[in-house]
């Protein structure tokens, strides 16, 4: 999605899909800053991936899932 304007409309286009069925979106394979800035201005509503932690057992993966607006 950073690599090109086209990707990042797809990206776009998914979660405001989701939200138009009342669903949550959730974006896997976080891995940088760049990422999540640009997917708190496509307003997804969760993310998971290497920037917020290495893979782990999921009881304590669970602290780690975080709604947007708390990153």
């Amino acid at each position: 999605m950073l690599e090109s304007k086209k990707n990042g409309n797809i990206v776009a286009t998914i979660i405001d899909l989701v939200h138009n069925m009342r669903l949550t979106a959730v974006a896997e394979g976080v891995e940088e800053e760049d990422q999540l800035i640009l997917l708190k201005a496509y307003k997804c509503d969760f993310i998971q991936g290497y920037y917020t932690g290495r893979p782990m057992p999921s009881e304590q993966g669970m602290e780690l899932v975080k709604p947007m607006h708390e990153c």
